[in-house]
């Protein structure tokens, strides 16, 4: 489960820290940002299973929310950056940081770094690589960006012996970051739970 998250040029979050628990429930006036928090770990837990680019077009978290709509102020030239620390972690660095980018080809992923009990990734620093049955070695990062996150890259392997090594601690990573879904209470749903008590 995930302790704490830094956002940065996310929505309406320009540089902001969430601790995080079992159970969250943001309260604060209109345009504070508590959407932007729970959209923001929707986001994350999206990028392990969609690519920010391909034959559909770019990523999208809503019908018509891209990343140049997410990006703080439609500022495309920022980038949005997420760091992750998991509980039961308690390293002083992030177990995940995801860094996007724009440039000419559209939205990518410049920066990922994993760090977990089973692996520890910096594609900032060396590129992410492993064998694969079929296609020799596969190669993402490295100072070079690429379309999607390393999980949602690598996951086409997993029934491939050869990669089962190297990406197996992606794959169980991708888990460990989990699912995330957003209930907004109505004012019928308030109202229901006012009378029960």
């Amino acid at each position: 489960m995930i302790k704490k998250i830094h956002i940065r040029n996310f929505m309406s979050l320009k540089d902001t820290t969430v601790d995080l628990g079992p159970l969250n429930i943001l309260i604060g006036p209109n345009a504070s940002g508590k959407s932007a928090v729970f959209k923001a770990l929707r986001f994350l837990s999206l990028l392990m299973e969609r690519p920010l680019r391909g034959p559909l077009g770019d990523f999208t978290l809503e019908p018509t929310a891209t990343l140049d709509y997410l990006v703080w102020q439609g500022n495309s030239g920022l980038p949005i950056i997420f760091e992750v620390w998991f509980e039961g972690d308690e390293t002083a660095l992030p177990n995940y940081v995801i860094e996007l980018r724009k440039e000419m080809r559209g939205w990518s992923v410049f920066k990922e770094i994993i760090r977990t009990s089973e692996i520890e990734v910096d594609t900032s620093e060396r590129p992410f690589t492993h064998k694969t049955e079929k296609r020799g070695v596969m190669s993402w990062g490295g100072g070079i960006p690429y379309r999607a996150t390393l999980v949602y890259l690598v996951n086409p392997y997993k029934n491939d012996e050869s990669a089962q090594p190297d990406i197996s601690p992606l794959l169980n990573f991708k888990d460990k970051l989990g699912v995330y879904y957003r209930y907004r209470t109505s004012a019928n749903d308030i109202g229901a739970f006012a009378k029960q008590v």
